[in-house]
């Protein structure tokens, strides 16, 4: 017995050598007793026929050295595998946006090492973005891309498993609501896309499936705020399985729902903008509708405490009145429009009605009426602040600032909600502005025969700030020869001067942005600029001393700051 047993531990040695010389010819025999994940093939010799199958090349070793032996192997290959540099994982989260698919937080997972030569993940059909914000966890993939002149996307990774954090987006193909992805194939990949209810999801290459939600499919560290992007209500969310996959096509179609069977007007997209002032909200409310829209009245339901500016069909005024509305409230009322001919293309409603500081926003609504595609925008004047908006039919959302130049001196964030259907409720809480802006300049001027020169240092500081941009109005008559920065430990600082027309470049607005929100803004600029000055006038008014004195020589002016001026 004892000898029969020395002999397989002989063969299992001879086992062995096999597996390491020609690893998967081995053939598995028994699972009594697996080896770290390999499977060990057991032979069993009869006495008389040892000598002629092992001889005397063969180790004999017992079957934990054996055990131990494999072991170590098992762990070489492993980490002779981990170090490939390759992409393990990829997630993107986004939103479908008409033809367009637009992420703001996607993350690829890059594993081994690159040893100083950056791995080549090919060419991407996206446009890769800046992420909304760079999680602790990794970083922006913005930062470390490298690109070849081909467009191959070459990536670095300082560590065996790196984070690459970034945004995308992609638009249609040359058919509407079809979409060409290419992108690097990874060991495991998923896309998380919101959509409207009323859009399916498809594709001819790729396993796409309707989900009741994102956050299951994300991993534990992911940003809270990101699972809700496009999560609200009258929006879906799909999953499509990606691993592997290097190009693919997702198709959208959007449907009619079914509440259009049974209503007159289908409306293809409507687009609501509220603007709250401290006084007053403006609305502006317009419409699309279908082409098949039929001819006749039409009517809106409105707020009874709205104001109607004006009422726009297919871009002409048209007569309207107003009807009694339900009986059983008197907080709204019918509006009446008369259309005749041809079926109404665009309706564009403005109206005004008192603010509120807390409350739903006054609603524009066109009656017997269903929307496919709804938007809501509401932005803040000077001296207003949003704190906190809520609806019924979803999660509203900060959007970014434009740049363009206002009325007024600041430009705070909006808040932007997609809905589908029915127009939903909003509330809207607001307060007055209390920030208030430090301005002291030190003006050196020149006098020359027909020149007024000026070379203007502007220190500013807030605390508590609430917006994103501060507007700078320039003197009329005053030319800008220059403006830039000089101190200021904010790195995401852009100055701009916007005249007031391109044929008179005299005057206008100094526009100073930044991106992040920030509690302090501390800065200082220079301004170089001139004007034409008369020889025969005495006196240069620098300050507006009544209406009989001319203001106009004040270089610059920011209308909600307590300024003071040095010469």
């Amino acid at each position: 017995m004892l000898k029969t047993l020395r002999w397989q531990l002989a063969i299992g040695a001879w086992c062995w050598a096999v597996l390491l010389g020609t690893p998967g010819h081995a053939q598995p025999a028994s699972t009594e007793r697996p080896a770290n994940g390999w499977d060990v093939l057991r032979i069993f010799v009869p006495a008389d026929q040892i000598s002629r199958v092992a001889t005397k090349d063969y180790v004999l070793m017992s079957l934990d050295e054996l055990d131990a032996a494999l072991k170590r192997e098992a762990e070489r290959r492993r980490e002779a595998s981990s170090d490939v540099p390759h992409l393990h994982e990829a997630i993107y989260v986004a939103r479908l946006d008409r033809d367009l698919i637009v992420s703001e937080l996607s993350r690829w997972t890059l594993a081994g090492r690159t040893d100083g030569q950056p791995l080549n993940l090919g060419d991407v059909s996206f446009a890769i973005q800046p992420p909304r914000a760079t999680p602790a966890t990794g970083s922006a993939l913005t930062d470390t891309v490298l690109l070849s002149p081909g467009g191959d996307i070459h990536v670095e990774i300082p560590q065996p498993v790196s984070q690459q954090w970034f945004g995308f987006s992609l638009s249609a193909a040359d058919v509407p609501g079809e979409f060409d992805f290419r992108l690097p194939p990874a060991v495991h990949a998923t896309m998380l896309i919101s959509t409207s209810q009323l859009v399916d999801l498809t594709s001819p290459d790729v396993v796409v499936e309707r989900v009741d939600g994102s956050t299951e499919f994300l991993p534990p560290d992911w940003p809270a705020a990101n699972v809700l992007l496009g999560g609200q209500v009258g929006r879906q969310w799909w999953r499509v399985y990606l691993s592997a996959r290097r190009r693919f096509r997702l198709l959208a179609h959007t449907r009619s729902p079914t509440t259009a069977l049974r209503s007159p007007r289908v409306i293809q997209e409507a687009r609501l903008e509220y603007q709250l002032a401290p006084e007053e909200t403006v609305l502006r409310a317009q419409y699309r509708l279908s082409p098949t829209d039929v001819p006749g009245p039409m009517r809106f339901e409105v707020d009874a405490n709205i104001r109607l500016r004006s009422i726009l069909v297919d871009g002409a005024a048209v007569p309207w009145r107003v009807q009694s509305g339900d009986e059983s409230s008197s907080d709204t009322a019918l509006v009446e429009l008369a259309l005749a001919g041809q079926p109404a293309r665009a309706v564009e409603i403005t109206a005004i009605a008192p603010r509120t500081v807390h409350g739903a926003l006054p609603t524009v609504a066109m009656e017997d009426a269903v929307v496919l595609l709804g938007s809501t925008r509401i932005a803040s004047a000077a001296g207003v602040v949003i704190s906190n908006v809520t609806s019924d039919r979803g999660l509203p959302r900060t959007a970014a600032v434009s740049n363009a130049p206002s009325e007024s001196a600041f430009r705070a964030a909006v808040w932007e909600l997609e809905w589908a259907d029915q127009q939903p409720t909003i509330e809207v809480a607001t307060g007055r502005s209390i920030e208030r802006w430090t301005a002291a300049s030190l003006t050196r001027l020149t006098v020359q025969p027909q020149w007024l020169s000026a070379h203007c240092h502007l220190r500013l500081q807030s605390a508590g700030v609430r917006c994103n941009e501060l507007q700078i109005k320039v003197g009329g008559g005053w030319y800008v020869d220059s403006v830039k920065l000089v101190n200021s430990a904010m790195a995401d600082l852009h100055v701009r001067h916007v005249p007031e027309a391109s044929e008179s470049p005299a005057g206008g607005t100094i526009v100073i942005s930044w991106q992040l929100s920030r509690p302090v803004v501390q800065l200082e600029l220079e301004v170089l600029a001139h004007r034409s000055h008369s020889t025969r006038s005495q006196v240069i008014q620098l300050f507006d001393g009544g209406p009989q004195l001319d203001a106009t020589y004040r270089l610059l002016t920011i209308p909600v700051a307590d300024q003071s001026d040095h010469y």
